[in-house]
């Protein structure tokens, strides 16, 4: 049974990576894809660009729904409400065929929280179970794995597959959040402010690190997206204000080995705050490292796996909580 809503915020998350060590594929980059090529592959799938931003490391557009991150070696494409985000798979298939002459990714994973309303998808995305079916013709071997931190929260979702060569794995911090409070949603409804005056009245402003250049977008008559780019890692928040369907995700992903993810439990308060959720999860991700420690704050909280993703073990950590107010 279908349920009413205005909007399914809750996002769908491809990442494909290439190794480009090999000698024949250092100078290669998908970065020269062009613009018009991804105009027309996304329109196959439904969304559109609405934005562009880039630094020297990578390129971030705003869609339609959510957003899409094109490094050298690889894409990082998230998209809300009834997008069919598996459609574009076979033509980013092709891009590592074309340009670093692999038939495979070399990291492969797909994620996703539980939808508000699974039967309103189209095939495949309405069930779990047939979602794995899809990919598992394209990766016959890979990995299913399904997260729950209580009977009664919101179950997690992740497929991955690896490839014959290492790839760096990127760490990923993320709180995706329910039954928001309205005095904070109000920001997100369109009264005429900018994209940078909202971007600075509801508080958001606190959440990111210095450095980081911002693309902002305000929806009409609701609605907001940004993505922030900083070096070799991206934040990307999408907003969905209506009371029945509230939600938002705020998002910080890595590709930078050596770059601190910082003080976690700070960062979930931080989100906590500028949002006031009713309810959120949070996934922290991160490559395993021989003899790190993981803090009490994630050890005590999360449920917890180590995949072996990239040739290499990444842990994922997830949790489900209600908002104490």
């Amino acid at each position: 049974m279908s349920v009413d809503i205005d909007f399914e915020g809750v996002e769908k998350k491809l990442t494909m990576l290439w190794d480009t060590q090999h000698p024949q594929n250092r100078n290669l980059t998908l970065r020269n894809v062009s613009v018009d090529l991804w105009v027309e592959q996304l329109a196959k799938i439904g969304c559109s660009i609405l934005s562009h931003s880039a630094n020297p490391r990578f390129d971030a557009y705003i869609l339609s729904e959510s957003s899409l991150f094109v490094y050298e070696n690889g894409v990082v494409i998230k998209t809300c409400g009834l997008i069919q985000l598996f459609g574009i798979v076979p033509f980013i298939i092709n891009l590592g065929l074309e340009y670093f002459e692999a038939a495979l990714p070399d990291l492969f994973s797909y994620m996703r929280r539980e939808f508000f309303d699974p039967h309103s998808q189209h095939q495949p995305h309405h069930c779990w179970t047939d979602e794995v079916d899809y990919l598992s013709a394209y990766f016959p071997d890979g990995n299913s794995q399904v997260f729950q931190w209580s009977v009664d929260s919101d179950e997690f979702f992740m497929f991955t597959h690896n490839g014959p060569h290492n790839v760096l794995v990127p760490s990923t911090f993320e709180v995706t959040m329910t039954k928001l409070c309205p005095q904070k949603m109000i920001h997100f409804f369109n009264n005429g402010n900018t994209a940078e005056e909202t971007f600075v009245q509801s508080g958001m402003e606190k959440l990111f690190q210095s450095g980081t250049t911002f693309d902002l977008f305000q929806f009409d008559p609701m609605g907001f997206s940004m993505n922030g780019l900083l070096d070799g890692s991206y934040y990307t928040i999408h907003i969905s204000p209506q009371d029945s369907c509230s939600y938002v995700s705020f998002e910080f992903t890595t590709f930078d080995k050596h770059h601190v993810m910082g003080d976690v439990e700070s960062l979930v308060q931080t989100v906590k705050e500028v949002f006031n959720p009713g309810e959120y999860c949070v996934l922290y991700t991160h490559p395993y490292v021989e003899g790190g420690i993981i803090p009490p704050y994630v050890s005590e909280r999360y449920v917890s796996k180590e995949i072996n993703v990239g040739r290499s073990n990444l842990v994922t950590n997830y949790w489900c909580c209600k908002n104490v107010k």
